[in-house]
C-alpha cells in the first residue's frame, strides 16, 4: 500500500499521497523503498497510531480477526510503521498462520534499525522455526537475538529448546546438543535466506537523515 487518499478530497484525485506519520524518519525511509510517484502529505491527526492502538487492544483481548484488520488498516496509513508490522505477525502467529506469520516478519526486517528492533525479529524467526520443529534453526536464531539485545523471552525459549533436546537425548532420539558460534549461525543463516543483520538501506537513511538533523540544530 502507498497511503490513503484523505477522505476530504474526491476519491478520484490521486495528486497527492496521505501518510501518518510517528517521526520524519519514516518519510525518507518510505521515499526509499516505496518510491512515490505523487507527493506526499502528512495527515493532521496521527490515524495510524489509532488503528494501531486499536490493533493492540483487540490483540490483548483475543479478537484476532479484529487486530488483524486494524493493523493492516494502520500500515495502509503508514506502510514504514514498525510496530504495525509486529502486531500483524502477532496476530498470525495465535492464529496459526504461521506462512503469513513469516511473510509479515520478513517485511517488518526492512524497518528494523536498532539492536532490540533486530532482537525482535530473530525472535520472530526462532518462533517461526521452533513451530516448524527446525531446533537448530530456532536455537540459532535466539541466541542471535540475545548478541543484539538480550532479553527473558529469548533465555525462556533457548531453555525450553535445551530442555527439550536433553529429553530427546535421555530417550536415545537426539545426539549431542550444539553449541553456536556467530560464524556458524550466520552460515545457517545464509541457507536459509535469514538476514545475518539489519538492511544496510536502512541503516544509510538513518544515519545520514540523523546527521542533516543534528547540522539543522548546530
Amino acid at each position: 500500500a502507498r497511503g490513503n487518499i484523505s477522505i476530504s478530497e474526491p476519491q478520484d484525485n490521486c495528486e497527492h499521497i496521505y501518510m501518518s506519520l510517528n517521526h520524519v524518519m519514516e518519510y525518507y525511509v518510505y521515499a526509499c523503498y516505496f518510491e512515490p510517484e505523487t507527493d506526499v502529505l502528512c495527515t493532521e491527526l496521527p490515524v495510524g497510531e489509532y488503528y494501531r492502538t486499536y490493533g493492540s487492544l483487540c490483540l490483548k483481548l483475543s479478537k484476532f480477526r479484529r487486530a488483524e484488520d486494524a493493523f493492516k488498516k494502520a500500515i495502509c496509513w503508514n506502510p514504514v510503521d514498525l510496530d504495525s508490522y509486529l502486531g500483524l505477525a502477532e496476530c498470525y502467529k495465535y492464529l496459526n498462520m504461521m506462512s503469513r506469520y513469516l511473510d509479515v516478519t520478513k517485511q517488518a526486517y526492512r524497518f528494523c534499525c536498532t539492536r532490540a528492533t533486530m532482537a525482535r525479529y530473530y525472535r520472530n524467526m526462532g518462533f517461526y522455526y521452533l513451530s516448524s520443529y527446525n531446533t537448530d534453526m530456532a536455537k540459532a536464531c535466539y541466541t542471535y537475538s540475545n548478541i543484539y539485545y538480550h532479553t527473558d523471552n529469548a533465555d525462556s525459549e533457548l531453555n525450553y529448546i535445551e530442555n527439550a533436546l536433553k529429553e530427546a537425548k535421555d530417550k536415545g532420539v537426539t545426539k549431542d546438543d550444539k553449541e553456536y558460534d556467530i560464524r556458524t549461525m550466520q552460515a545457517m543463516f545464509d541457507k536459509e535466506n535469514v538476514e545475518p543483520g539489519p538492511d544496510s538501506k536502512t541503516i544509510g537513511i538513518v544515519y545520514r537523515v540523523g546527521e542533516l538533523m543534528l547540522q539543522d540544530k548546530e
